[in-house]
Parts: C-alpha cells; structure tokens; sequence
C-alpha cells in the first residue's frame, strides 16, 4: 500500500514522522521508500528496513532490482544513489568479438550534460567523463572521432538513457537483442559499437576503362607499408 509521497529538500533530507506520512508508523513493520524520480545523472533506487520498539531503524537493504546502497544509525537512513555510468564494447563487425591490441576509440558525444557543458570526449577505455553527466531521458549523439588501427569509422547513433541508468532507445527507437547487422547496439549499460575492418578493392582496367578479364592469367601485387 503507497502511504505517501514526498520530496526531499535540497540538503537531500525527508523526515518520515506522523506528520509527514499522515499516520503513526508501526513498530516491527516493513515499509519500503523507492524514490521515483533521482536527481540529474543519478540512478533510482528502493530501500526496506523494519523500526524496533524503541525507533530504532533495522534491517535496512536496498530492494533487488534497484542499485545504490544504504546504511542506518539509530533513527537515520543514509542512502547513496549510484551515479549513471556508461561503458562500451568495441568490437569487430565481422567477428562480433571485441577489438583488442588496437588502440582506443575515441568519440565525441553532444547534448544537454549535468554541468551544463555540451559535449564530451570519452574513448573506449575511458567514460568517466559521462559519469554522473548523463540525466535521464534526454537525447544525446554519440560519434566515433577515432577508429582503431585498422578499422573505419563507424556512423553516429543518437541515445537515451533511462531513470534505471539502462540505455534504453539507440537512433529513436526502443532497444532490442543486437543482430548480425546491426553497428550498434546495447547490453543494460553498455553499448555495443562495431567497426568494419578496412577493405580495399583493386581492378584491373585496359586503357579504355575496361576491366582486364581473364581465365588464365593474372596480375600479381605486392604490398607495402605499415599494417595494424
């Protein structure tokens, strides 16, 4: 049964008493606080705990499904929200595994930050300038800037970012179970990026601009430089 809502003040505080639920609160009772909605770049959370007979708060625990942690001292509830954290996983397009030994990735990601800034650098190995930047339901652009030695350059792709810190719509529409085909894609709270290895393609043409085709002979080339 959902007693009351209520907003914390801006030291971060909520007093639950007779006066602010409405009722008495019962001793060796269960009662849950979620929190629906969580301060910018920050994740939801859900919190149960038991008061004792002498007001004492017990059996404290953050509800499953829910991230963050909690603590209590006598009448007091400490709860840390997690801040939304993102990471990705660059792999291969065509062996779907992740890139390795190759360099990093690097991308710049556009839109409406915590801070009030507008754009972000991160690279593959490091998002910790998204940490606690992302607020919740806002549309952000992610494009790859650097690919990793051998590879092209994959397109942007627009996201959100759900209350859950769950990334939840890629290029306006809802996630779903990355394919074969698809570039990118996502796993809870990471995204899935591939790159196509690059691929050159050389033809034979005649002086007329013809290609040169043959069933018993061919061209021979070798190749040199600097390879990933």
């Amino acid at each position: 049964e959902k007693i009351k809502e209520g907003l914390t003040t801006s030291q971060g505080h909520i007093t639950l008493n007779r006066t602010t639920v409405g009722r008495l609160l019962l001793k060796n009772t269960e009662y849950r606080l979620v929190e629906t909605n969580a301060p910018s770049g920050y994740e939801l959370t859900a919190i149960s705990f038991i008061i004792d007979e002498y007001g004492t708060v017990n059996n404290v625990h953050t509800i499953s499904g829910y991230s963050g942690s909690v603590s209590a001292e006598g009448s007091t509830i400490t709860v840390v929200d997690e801040k939304i954290d993102l990471s990705i996983d660059k792999q291969d397009f065509d062996t779907k595994t992740t890139i390795t030994n190759r360099g990093n990735a690097q991308f710049t990601v556009t839109g409406e930050f915590v801070d009030g800034t507008t754009s972000k650098t991160v690279t593959s190995d490091n998002m910790s300038a998204l940490t606690g930047q992302i607020i919740a339901g806002h549309t952000y652009t992610m494009e790859e800037t650097k690919a990793p030695e051998g590879y092209e350059l994959a397109a942007k792709f627009t996201f959100k970012v759900d209350q859950y810190g769950m990334i939840n719509h890629i290029n306006g529409k809802k996630v779903a179970p990355i394919q074969d085909s698809d570039y990118v894609g996502s796993d809870h709270d990471q995204f899935i990026v591939r790159d196509k290895p690059i691929t050159i393609q050389l033809e034979k043409q005649d002086l007329e601009g013809h290609a040169i085709e043959t069933d018993n002979s061919y061209a021979i080339f070798k190749v040199s430089g600097t390879f990933a």
